[in-house]
This record gives structure tokens, C-alpha cells and sequence, in this order.
């Protein structure tokens, strides 16, 4: 079940709704959407990583960088569905020679916190802050939104490349659906919390330990 039209076909093969227009295109493309978003949602849930891209970013003497006003913003009203930004999991500096992490910032909680020394960064509304200014590549590890795939019956690409588990996909629209007439039947459930644990599965095992990893890599060190 890889490609867009397939799943649509599915999830309106579930609902077998005769009435085109209760059930119209369009009605059913904004439900694939929401479908697909909470598919996003449990999938980073169990590893991010999963559905993460990277943009460097290259300072020059700052400690600040607003995201909506780079080259390809990732907040903000410039940002495009297919850039927009939902989840920030990492920030290191490049080594110029490996293209590896060569030092970590954490994330905290308050811009107040990045006074504390070390390697810090704090996300503020589009803008990020480090605890010191750096004349260096920038790495940032995110999620985007997910919105850029267009779930119309005509689009025959992969939405991602999780293909196992793509019948969640229907799933969720289907219950959505469900919803619709105020009634969600205990069969559905139980197939939706079946196939939730076989994603989970499937994604703890689809790079073996990449999850369950948990080491400091805060230093270059590590990564030599």
C-alpha cells in the first residue's frame, strides 16, 4: 500500500459510502490529511528520527537566527508546508572534514537558562538562540510537517517510505468517518490498537537500536 491513491482507494473501500455528495472528494482528501498527520504523530512518538531532514545553517559571529527569514524558512508565514517545521530534535556544529557532529547543543527550556554555560540552545517563537556566538556550520535536525503530500486519488507517489504500516493510514480516516455518524465500533478499535502496536514494533526493529540508543554525544570525542 505505498502510493497516495492506494490508500485513498482503501480508506473509501472501508467506508463504502454510496452518497458522493455526503462523502464528496474533497471531504475525503481533508480526512486523509488528518489521517495521515496523526499517522506522523505516532510514528514520532515512537522515533522522530524516523521522519527527520536536516538544514545547515552557516553563522557568521551571531548567537541568534530567525527561522522565518533564512534562505528556506522554517517557520513562520514564509515557511511552505513541505519546510514548516514541527519538532526540533537536534543543533550541532559540522566538522568541515567528517560532515559529523563535532559538538552538541542541548536544548533547555527558557531563554533564561542559556546563561548557565555549556553548549545550549532555546527555541523562541522563529528564532534560535545559543548560549554563544559561533562562526561555524550549524546543523538542525527537524521534523517537518508532513503537509506537502497531497492526498488526491491522482497522486501516485509514496507519501514516506514506511510502507509496512501504511494501513494505519486508512484506519484513521475510517474513524474519523465513523465519527461523523457519532460512533466509533469496538472492531475498528481493536484493529487500530493491533496495527498501533505493530508499528511500534516495526519501528523499534526497522534500524536496529537506532530508539533505544542512549549515549552522551555531547563531544566530538564521541564520534571518533
Amino acid at each position: 500500500m505505498a502510493q497516495v491513491n492506494d490508500i485513498i482507494n482503501t480508506a473509501r473501500t472501508y467506508m463504502d459510502e454510496p452518497d458522493q455528495t455526503f462523502l464528496t472528494d474533497t471531504i475525503l482528501s481533508a480526512m486523509m490529511g488528518i489521517a495521515y498527520q496523526e499517522f506522523r504523530q505516532k510514528v514520532m512518538e515512537a522515533d522522530p528520527n524516523i521522519l527527520a531532514t536536516t538544514m545547515d545553517l552557516t553563522l557568521s559571529g551571531v548567537n541568534s537566527v530567525d527561522l522565518s527569514t533564512i534562505p528556506t524558512p522554517i517557520l513562520g508565514a514564509p515557511a511552505t508546508a513541505a519546510d514548516r517545521m514541527v519538532k526540533l530534535l537536534s543543533v550541532y556544529v559540522v566538522d568541515s572534514t567528517t560532515g559529523l557532529p563535532k559538538q552538541l547543543f542541548t536544548g533547555v527550556g527558557n531563554i533564561q537558562a542559556l546563561v548557565h554555560g555549556g553548549s545550549l540552545y532555546y527555541l523562541q517563537g522563529t528564532t534560535l538562540w545559543l548560549s554563544r556566538r559561533l562562526t561555524e556550520t550549524v546543523r538542525l535536525v527537524y521534523v517537518p510537517s508532513g503537509r506537502a503530500v497531497l492526498w488526491q486519488t491522482a497522486n501516485t507517489a509514496q507519501p514516506d517510505d514506511l510502507d509496512p504500516v501504511h494501513d494505519l493510514i486508512p484506519l484513521y480516516a475510517f474513524r474519523q468517518y465513523q465519527m461523523m455518524d457519532s460512533a466509533v465500533s469496538e472492531a475498528l478499535a481493536i484493529q487500530i490498537s493491533a496495527r498501533e502496536k505493530a508499528l511500534e514494533e516495526y519501528l523499534m526493529t526497522r534500524s536496529i537500536g537506532g530508539p533505544d540508543y542512549v549515549k552522551d554525544v555531547t563531544t566530538r570525542d564521541f564520534y571518533l
